[in-house]
């Protein structure tokens, strides 16, 4: 069987996707089949390197690039917990959450739970944004036939919301 590569929907890289799906098979093979990502690193390191211009090697503007990592991180670790007037709590839950901006390439912005549950055509785009995440999910396992009970109950779940919020 022969194998093809492809990068996920969405995916902006200077590299054809086959090349990189190579390139870490061999990496992974020169580490006994091992594969983590601070070999992808060392091997991108030099100019040379087929995936060189994956990485930014401007350290400056590489440790922005983290830091509003690290600051996503910290947004999306923050849960809340609702107390009732008679002491009763809820479930942890998500305290900010971010839903894809109308129009192409704009940025993501967050809002808190509240006000996105709390407005209809807020809560429809965010009820369909995570079907379409699981969705995601389960189609990329969908090789693995536990979980095809999963991926129909999530398409008849899709289904219940459209009819619930027209």
């Amino acid at each position: 069987m022969q194998k093809k590569y492809k990068f996920k929907s969405g995916s902006v890289l200077p590299v054809k996707a086959e090349i990189v799906g190579q390139e870490i098979e061999r990496i992974k093979e020169k580490n006994n089949g091992r594969l983590m990502p601070e070999d992808i690193l060392k091997s991108a390191e030099s100019s040379k390197s087929v995936l060189h211009k994956c990485f930014d090697w401007n350290d400056s503007s590489a440790a922005k690039k983290y830091r509003l990592q690290q600051a996503k991180y910290l947004i999306r670790s923050v849960e809340v917990i609702y107390v009732g007037d008679d002491g009763s709590k809820s479930k942890p839950v998500r305290a900010f959450v971010t839903l894809i901006e109308e129009g192409i390439h704009k940025p993501r912005s967050y809002m808190t739970i509240g006000e996105v549950m709390g407005n209809k055509a807020l809560k429809a785009r965010y009820l369909s944004e995570l079907l379409w995440e699981y969705e995601n999910l389960a189609e990329r396992n969908s090789d693995v036939k536990e979980f095809m009970a999963i991926h129909a109950e999530i398409k008849r779940t899709r289904k219940k919301i459209k009819k619930k919020l027209g």
